[in-house]
């Protein structure tokens, strides 16, 4: 009787000994699916940091039917302005339409204007002159994306 119960002490340490190893192989799968969602939730919530305009590279943009680089944008310095950030861009020479003479036109907007204003709600105005709206955060359907 003795042999008998020896036997099914050892048989329940091994069992017991199986469960743990099994419950740490549990936890470490776990702990490793739990790791992994997390990563690609906040993957996924930082994907949607769009900006149109990267505050330390030179964007080069050309027109459709030439193969050269028509313009260059870049932020040429930047402030906050209350919950707002202010870029400002490059300034250009263009020639002047209007003259008489063939004259040049120094510190002139660029194609995306003078400044851009970047708003909280993903909101991005680009001024003077006039003003452009781009809503990166705007619902498909809802609302139009620009103004």
């Amino acid at each position: 009787m003795a042999d008998i119960e020896i036997v099914h002490r050892k048989s329940y340490i091994v069992h017991r000994k199986s469960y743990i190893v099994h419950r740490k192989s549990y936890i470490v799968h776990r702990t490793s699916y739990i790791l992994l969602v997390l990563f690609f939730s906040l993957n996924a919530a930082t994907a949607q940091s769009w900006s149109p305009i990267n505050r330390y590279e030179k964007m080069n943009f050309s027109q459709v039917p030439l193969n050269y680089i028509s313009n260059t944008v870049w932020v040429d310095s930047a402030r906050v302005s209350g919950s707002d950030s202010v870029f400002y861009f490059n300034r250009i020479v263009t020639n002047c339409d209007t003259c008489l003479a063939t004259y040049r036109l120094c510190n002139q907007p660029g194609f995306l204007k003078k400044n851009m204003y970047k708003r909280s709600g993903g909101t991005y105005e680009f001024r003077y002159p006039g003003s452009v709206v781009i809503k990166t955060l705007a619902s498909p359907g809802r609302q139009k994306p620009w103004r």
